[in-house]
């Protein structure tokens, strides 16, 4: 049976995006292990709460990060992001791959290729064939996070460090080595073609949209929001890039606007993020109208969704919002709940190609209170972008098809082992 290995250096490998791939790859016939660092399997599967659970018919392994005093040194002067340069990671995989056969090794995002190959090389395995799984555009991630957004301390140690030209140099030399790579929009791929060269036919887009069958069936929780407001919400990870404090401050400005009532509910923060935003709350009086939920488990956050009457996706512009799309659009869009998100990329080529939503200029303060009042005021009768949105998703928007790429490419794979094997 062919085999393939999963390199994934954060850990957690049975996240939203993660629990699809390995359903697809498995359904595809072949058998897979995953390999993360120690102790960082972490207690989310989303696989799990949503009725699709892979994490029984894979196997997981664990390496061990390197703890020695040169490690540390390493760690101190490249930083933690970056290419990984983990001598824990190479030497288990290098005894990994002496023992047992793969076919594929894919890795989650580039970090980690430049490991992969040296062993690949070592051990003389170069018929392994390599395939770079990019959820996100790691380079553009770590500007906006570090560097644009970062503060004083990490702007500096990241610019001297040199972690995004690093990142940039190795994509440019092993991105064309790889079997092929798979990506999550259209505008990422185009991307790397245009900055690499890379062949358009070895990239393949599967979005980042949801397992309808599976999103449809969660069942529904009760929520603390009263029936008499408006609710709008944003889902998700918090990072300065994503433009919550423009929406907490504007949030402060809609309350003296003669509009009917409303709350802004922005849901997944962490205990850090959540002390950030309770000081622009503040700072903002934005109290009134606004409130923060904790993180909380993947079904309650899509139940969130669902009872929302507005998603708000108020991401600032940059080149990481132009080359990636948030999966919470498309699960806005599976609950026929229309979306107001910023015009940047493919997020509001989406919501304009398929009218399923509003768009505000990026970063315009202005323009964003101008939108969210005409959504507040116009509630029932904007519900039919929702209803579009909904119909998109059945048509072209949900994992059923967008699995499709990977599927294809496995059994190609496999096709192409047993015509060896005849021959």
């Amino acid at each position: 049976m062919s085999k393939v290995l999963i390199i994934r250096t954060e850990g957690l490998p049975f996240r939203v995006r993660m629990s699809k791939v390995i359903w697809s790859i498995l359904a595809s016939d072949w058998e897979c292990d995953i390999l993360i660092p120690e102790g960082k399997l972490g207690n989310i599967n989303i696989g799990r709460e949503m009725g699709f659970d892979v994490s029984e018919k894979v196997r997981v392994l664990e390496y061990s990060k390197n703890k020695k005093f040169k490690s540390s040194m390493t760690k101190l002067f490249r930083g933690s992001s970056g290419v990984v340069c983990d001598k824990g990671l190479a030497d288990y995989l290098e005894q990994l791959i002496k023992k047992v056969t793969y076919d594929v090794i894919m890795v989650k995002d580039t970090p980690a290729l430049p490991i992969v190959f040296r062993i690949l090389a070592k051990t003389g395995r170069k018929e392994i064939r390599v395939v770079c799984d990019m959820h996100e555009n790691t380079p553009a991630y770590i500007y906006d996070s570090r560097i644009r957004f970062g503060n004083p301390y990490s702007r500096q140690m990241s610019i001297l460090r040199g972690n995004v030209p690093e990142l940039i140099a190795v994509e440019r030399e092993l991105l064309p080595q790889c079997d092929h790579i798979f990506v999550v929009i259209e505008e990422y791929k185009q991307h790397l073609i245009d900055k690499y060269g890379i062949e358009p036919a070895r990239i393949t887009v599967a979005l980042n949209v949801e397992f309808l069958k599976f999103f449809d069936k969660i069942a529904d929780e009760k929520l603390p929001i009263q029936s008499d407001e408006v609710i709008l919400s944003y889902i998700g990870g918090i990072n300065p890039f994503r433009g919550l404090d423009l929406l907490i401050e504007v949030a402060g400005k809609l309350i003296k606007n003669n509009v009917p009532p409303f709350r802004i509910y922005v849901v997944g923060a962490s205990l850090k993020r959540r002390k950030e935003l309770k000081k622009l709350v503040v700072k903002f009086d934005a109290e009134k109208v606004l409130t923060i939920i904790d993180f909380v488990p993947h079904n309650t956050a899509m139940n969130w969704i669902r009872q929302s009457d507005f998603g708000i996706i108020p991401h600032r512009d940059t080149e990481l919002i132009r080359t990636t799309i948030p999966n919470k659009l498309f699960q806005y869009m599976s609950a026929s709940v229309p979306c107001i998100v910023s015009d940047v990329g493919p997020l509001g080529r989406i919501v304009k190609e398929n009218n399923c939503g509003l768009t505000f200029i990026p970063e315009d303060k202005d323009d964003l209170e101008r939108v969210l009042i005409y959504a507040i005021t116009h509630c029932n009768e904007l519900k039919l972008l929702g209803i579009n949105g909904r119909n998109v998703v059945e048509k072209k928007y949900k994992w059923e098809i967008a699995e499709k790429g990977y599927r294809v490419y496995f059994s190609d794979v496999k096709d192409e082992k047993i015509f060896e094997a005849v021959k």
